[in-house]
């Protein structure tokens, strides 16, 4: 779980500091599409946060976590893959909506796993670790866009032809694909840790339960034969000492 609370901040933080060229260098918005950028964004985490908070208690915690993930990195190679500032702002909404869901069910399931006496290092190890993510993100975010800007342009001109479409792969668009490959990496590492533990915690309750109904009966009915006075229902008659046959007459006067 705090592998993948840890790449998706890697992958999603890198929409920050790269935000500004993509609307710039691709989708010719200028400095106004980024704060659209930003706007959908902070939308859309809202939009997660209060979702998951009043329905989290009805959904499978570790599933939608795992697939929140899985959405995130595909809504973001989607937008990054757009040249239209709405499409690209539609998809960062829907990227937001799955980091929102992420932070919340990320930290319920740290708070209801964790025991009392680790929780606080658990969660000063995981701020620490979100901190040290966000910090790898805005520094390693436009170093690696210029390295692949440079690539891109040695190798391909700066586009590729699929199907008859030419595409522009600048380096801040490789950049953001990347990103989004992390997160779905992590969401993937996310859901093979989930399958696992749902299964058999699964079987596991379906066994106790079966057990439990085939057993419940025949132990009560023992115990009763063991403690009559544990009966419902019925009253029980106190027994009185036998009179010995040979007891002695007493002499009369």
């Amino acid at each position: 779980m705090n592998i993948g609370l840890a790449t998706g901040l890697i992958g999603g933080g890198m929409l920050v500091p790269l935000g500004p060229v993509f609307s710039i260098a691709v989708l010719g918005a200028g400095t106004a599409g980024f704060g659209f950028f930003i706007f959908a964004l902070g939308c859309g985490v809202a939009i997660g946060v209060v979702l998951l908070s009043v329905f989290q208690r009805r959904v499978p915690k570790a599933e939608v976590f795992a697939g929140s993930l899985l959405v995130a990195g595909v809504s973001l190679v989607v937008a990054a893959s757009m040249s239209t500032l709405g499409l690209a702002a539609l998809f960062v909404a829907v990227l937001g909506v799955c980091a929102g869901a992420v932070y919340v069910l990320g930290f319920t399931l740290l708070h209801e796993s964790v025991d009392d006496e680790l929780r606080g290092r658990i969660f000063s190890a995981l701020y620490t670790l979100v901190r040290f993510c966000v910090l790898i993100a805005f520094a390693v975010g436009p170093l690696l866009s210029d390295l692949l800007n440079r690539l891109s342009n040695s190798l391909v001109d700066g586009e590729l032809s699929v199907g008859g479409v030419v595409i522009g792969v600048p380096g801040v668009r490789l950049t953001l694909w990347l990103a989004g490959l992390i997160i779905i990496g992590a969401g993937i590492l996310a859901v093979r840790a989930v399958r696992p533990i749902s299964g058999v915690g699964s079987i596991r309750d379906l066994r106790e339960e079966i057990v439990s109904g085939l057993t419940g009966p025949i132990t009560e009915v023992k115990r009763s034969h063991e403690h009559p006075s544990a009966w419902s229902g019925t009253t029980r008659v106190a027994d009185t000492p036998p009179v010995p046959d040979d007891e002695p007459e007493e002499p009369v006067p």
